[in-house]
């Protein structure tokens, strides 16, 4: 019949596994920041590989996508997190008397990544405060202060308080007329 009959052989390759995602993840710094990254490190299936890394990221889920030569695809979520927001905790107390320099103010600083460094606005400055631990300031006069807390990776509050005092007893004695 004249037909010849040839055999090709045709192979077929697989990778030896499918695309996957490992990731370095870095978290958010400070409370409310948008420091975080995810950089993709892609294995499996064929490469190269097609990724989009991300960068500033704020707390929460984030997505990252990778696609290898031949088109498959693999997503896969990374949760970003932050510390606990800074909070002072701050509680002053007026001077007894009106002129008096006897106004006081405690904090116990919660939040963030202790240690703790304290400076209050007469510049006393107070370190390695523990979570939780108490810093105090005596003999203030009546006035408006500040303190500044930071952590341990630079992340800071500023709380302002003022010292009240009473009002003063500008008393009028009358003497009775001789």
């Amino acid at each position: 019949n004249g037909c010849v009959d040839d055999v090709l052989d045709i192979q077929i390759n697989q990778p030896d596994s499918s695309v996957e995602i490992d990731a370095i993840v870095t978290h958010v710094t400070c409370f409310g920041g948008d420091d975080g990254s995810i950089i993709a490190e892609p294995f499996g299936g064929t490469p190269p590989y097609s990724t989009q890394n991300l960068y500033n990221l704020s707390a929460g889920t984030h997505t990252i996508y990778v696609e290898d030569a031949n088109g498959c695809l693999e997503e896969k979520d990374y949760v970003i997190t932050e510390p606990d927001e800074i909070l002072a905790n701050l509680v002053d107390t007026e001077v007894d008397c009106f002129g008096a320099n006897n106004g006081s103010a405690i904090s116990i600083a919660t939040g963030g990544v202790p240690p703790y460094t304290y400076l209050w606005s007469n510049g006393e400055i107070l370190e390695n405060i523990d979570d939780g631990e108490a810093a105090e300031i005596d003999n203030l006069p009546p006035g408006t202060y500040f303190l500044n807390i930071e952590d341990a990776v630079g992340c800071e509050i500023t709380e302002l308080f003022t010292i009240e005092e009473p009002s003063s007893s500008n008393l009028e004695i009358d003497a009775p007329e001789s």
